[in-house]
């Protein structure tokens, strides 16, 4: 029987050295463990720098091609502004030409109105004086 006893203790030491092999695993599993957190806490760090400066980036752009395209409507505008005012002064001008020609116009059928009328007053008072003498 005393073998079977030295089994049993052989089988002991194995098993504290197996637990002492457990436990100094836990302590470096442990230290893995901590070793991996911080080095996914700085990938994450990281990745975030990163994303904020693609971000920063994005904006910059936006914000170059939004003032472009804001220069390029006030020019646009502008031109347009300026296009229109050409045009009303030539409406204007238009206007005011065609708006002479209707005075012309009418001061020269006011002047005829005005001839006509005297001819027929002549003309009454003589037919007014034919009549008169006619009686």
């Amino acid at each position: 029987m005393p073998p079977r006893a030295n089994n049993k203790r052989k089988k002991a030491n194995d098993d504290e050295e197996e637990d002492f092999h457990f436990s100094s695993q836990d302590s470096f599993g442990s230290d893995d463990h901590q070793l991996q957190q911080e080095l996914a806490k700085q990938f994450l760090v990281a990745k975030e720098k990163k994303k904020k400066e693609k971000e920063k980036k994005f904006l910059a752009a936006a914000a170059k091609h939004l003032a472009k395209e804001k220069d390029e409507t006030t020019s646009v505008l502008q031109a347009l502004h300026a296009e229109l005012n050409d045009e009303y002064h030539k409406f204007v001008m238009e206007h005011s030409a065609i708006d002479d020609h209707i005075r012309k116009i009418l001061e020269g059928i006011r002047e005829e109105y005005e001839k006509m009328a005297v001819r027929a007053l002549v003309l009454l008072f003589a037919f007014v004086n034919l009549t008169d003498m006619v009686k």
